[in-house]
């Protein structure tokens, strides 16, 4: 199973659903990170191993391309990010929906790191943004 990181945005309730399927999760609000930025997230996620769990997908995909692009353009040591796992809001794809889709993921999809996904509705499928 999975490590899986929730941002401030995704409800704690979420993190039952998938930890009942035997993944390990973490949320900011357990971390005291209920302010951080997108970015602290993503740091913080990446520094502990766990695969981040947002809403916020289209700033999650610009902080995975910043990620690559800097460090090129710096000329700094490769450090990969962990993969980020977008989800519409609770209201568009309801948690137990969402939590089946994440889990149909991660069965699918080999955990590599530096990718980011996003689940689309009109599709019904995952994309993968970066």
């Amino acid at each position: 199973m999975a490590a899986l990181y929730f941002d401030a945005d995704v409800q704690p309730d979420f993190a039952g659903l998938l930890s009942a399927d035997g993944n390990e999760v973490v949320t900011a609000r357990e971390l005291l990170m209920r302010t951080a930025s997108d970015a602290e997230h993503l740091a913080e996620a990446t520094s502990r191993g766990f695969i981040v769990v947002t809403h916020n997908g289209s700033d999650f995909k610009t902080l995975c391309i910043a990620w690559r692009v800097w460090r090129q353009l710096w000329r700094l040591e490769e450090i990969p990010h962990v993969d980020v796992i977008a989800i519409p809001q609770r209201t568009l794809l309801p948690y137990a929906r969402a939590a089946r889709e994440i889990g149909m993921l991660l069965i699918r999809e080999p955990r590599l790191w530096n990718q980011c996904w996003y689940f689309d509705l009109t599709a019904e499928t995952w994309v993968r943004k970066v």
